[in-house]
């Protein structure tokens, strides 16, 4: 169970590369590819309670 995510994160970039590699738009499927990463990053920060500890390192950012 722990392998879910990078099995899917693996899935999704082959479906994206043979579906837009095969058509010459590497660009496009690079785009799609990294939209996808942010998306999991996100997920990932707000199911381990990450979200709390980068919101306190941005507001210290500014102040003092």
């Amino acid at each position: 169970m722990d392998n879910i995510i990078p099995l899917v994160l693996l899935g999704v970039a082959l479906l994206l590369l043979w579906f837009g590699g095969s058509r010459g738009r590497n660009s496009a499927v690079m785009k799609r590819l990294a939209g996808v990463v942010i998306a999991v990053a996100v997920i990932g920060l707000a199911l381990n309670g990450g979200g709390v500890k980068v919101g306190l390192w941005l507001v210290g950012l500014f102040t003092n």
